[in-house]
């Protein structure tokens, strides 16, 4: 059975620095070539080293050499210093796809560049190799894979065994893989200026956090100190996108200076930015279905709670399960491939639901017609607020590879922060919206007025 087990022990989504295992059958030719990761090269030299060691070669040995007992394979490795070859090779993103019309052994002919490594067969890691590739004409996505077309590995503990090359199973490599930018950093030419812009978007969420206070408090003073229920999900639509900036901020720094990520950052990272669009789209829904509004409500605000804690929490999953496979070989950016078409599908149907809520509110004849008009007015910026993120998916692969997650990261920074300033003033200032809210009536507690007709005193 073909073993194609291949997993990341580190996924270092926006730093170079791999660490993992990839697993090779002899008797799989397929197998024996294994990616490991892609590298975005500025216009210079990129250098990266790597090396790599076999995982539990005892095992390996005692599964072939069933006649040899575990103490006298552990005694067999550790009196030699036998060592074997595997090779790392660097592909150009031009040449990609080509490679993979080839077998997976011949696309060692497409290789730009090769780095041998020394595999010691006793279960530690080789010796550091070092290497370079360099471009004069634009930035280059360079592809990383490692091939032991000649079965380097069994050969050797064949010898060691007195058993044949044929008779071992799959067995598992370990490698370490760090790659350098040219200037020397650990950030992939794709996420340059990442930290920049992430600092941007840092100041420019605080502005508008202080800017939604102040108008806030200005409001409130009219509303018995009542906090708006528009105004709460606006609130944590904002925040939360503070709180991704921030958590960014932290995870790019260490990034840049070591090449690996903090997971856990990245992950909150990743769902807070999930948590301020879910945000957003709970806002127009709940305006769709005549939440605040003068207009019946057709669900109760326990079920319109429950339904967008579910969307949410689905959008959160498939946005991390995303994330984990954020390195697959056929990947330039997040939210590529299957798991980003699951995302659009997510997105209209949000969009749908609200139109289909929209409708219901309209025709509904007990809806004022000033409601009505107020509905019609927002069905339009709504829907491209949806509609926005499916476009940029489906833009995105006219973009050149290595601009393509700017292009995304700059195009939703720039929808989501248009929608969070529309919508404030939507919701905190007195124009339509109050008109026809429950916010324009009043808050000042109602008395009984005097009776026309004073009671009669015997």
């Amino acid at each position: 059975m073909r073993v194609l087990g291949f997993w990341l022990v580190v996924l270092c989504v926006w730093g170079r620095r791999l660490s993992g295992s990839f697993s090779v059958s002899p008797t799989e030719k397929d197998s024996r070539v294994q990616y490991l990761g892609k590298f975005a090269c500025n216009i210079g030299e990129c250098k990266y080293h790597v090396r790599a060691g076999l995982k539990s070669p005892w095992r390996v040995l005692q599964k072939a050499a069933r006649s040899m007992t575990s103490a006298q394979v552990m005694d067999t490795l550790s009196r030699t210093n036998s060592t074997a070859r595997v090779v790392v090779r660097v592909v150009l993103d031009e040449e990609w796809e080509t490679s993979h019309r080839m077998s997976a052994c011949r696309r060692a002919e497409l290789g730009r560049g090769r780095t041998t490594l020394t595999v010691p067969l006793d279960g530690s890691l080789g010796p550091w190799s070092t290497n370079s590739f360099r471009q004069s004409h634009r930035p280059h996505f360079w592809y990383f894979f490692a091939e032991d077309c000649r079965n380097s590995i069994t050969s050797q503990l064949a010898k060691l065994g007195g058993v044949s090359a044929q008779d071992f199973a799959a067995y598992d490599i370990n490698y370490e893989l760090e790659m350098l930018q040219v200037d020397g950093g650990h950030l992939s030419f794709e996420y340059s200026g990442m930290l920049k812009w992430s600092v941007v978007q840092l100041f420019v969420y605080s502005g508008l956090v202080a800017w939604m206070f102040w108008k806030q408090m200005k409001q409130m003073k009219h509303q018995r100190f009542q906090l708006h229920l528009m105004t709460q999900i606006l609130n944590v639509s904002c925040l939360s996108t503070l709180a991704a900036s921030v958590l960014n901020i932290l995870n790019l720094v260490k990034v840049n200076s070591t090449g690996s990520t903090f997971p856990l950052l990245e992950g909150l990272a990743d769902a807070a930015h999930t948590l301020a669009h879910i945000a957003v789209s709970s806002c127009l829904i709940l305006v769709a279905l005549g939440v605040t509004l003068n207009a019946p409500q057709r669900l109760p605000g326990a079920v319109l709670k429950l339904l967008a804690a579910l969307i949410a929490a689905a959008h959160i999953v498939v946005v991390l399960v995303d994330k984990y496979t954020s390195d697959s070989r056929y990947k330039y950016y997040g939210s590529e491939g299957p798991v980003g078409w699951v995302l659009v599908g997510f997105r209209l149907a949000l969009w749908a639901i609200f139109l289909l809520c929209w409708q219901q509110t309209r025709a509904d004849p007990r809806t004022p017609s000033s409601t009505e008009r107020f509905l019609r007015r927002i069905v339009l910026p709504a829907s491209a607020y949806f509609l926005t993120f499916p476009a940029i998916i489906a833009l995105t692969p006219l973009v050149r590879p290595y601009l393509r997650h700017a292009f995304i990261y700059h195009s939703t920074f720039l929808v989501q922060t248009v929608a969070i300033i529309w919508l404030s003033e939507l919701f905190l200032s007195k124009g339509e919206y109050f008109q026809v809210s429950q916010m324009s009536q009043s808050f000042l507690p109602v008395t009984t007025p005097p009776s026309p007709h004073p009671a009669q005193t015997p």
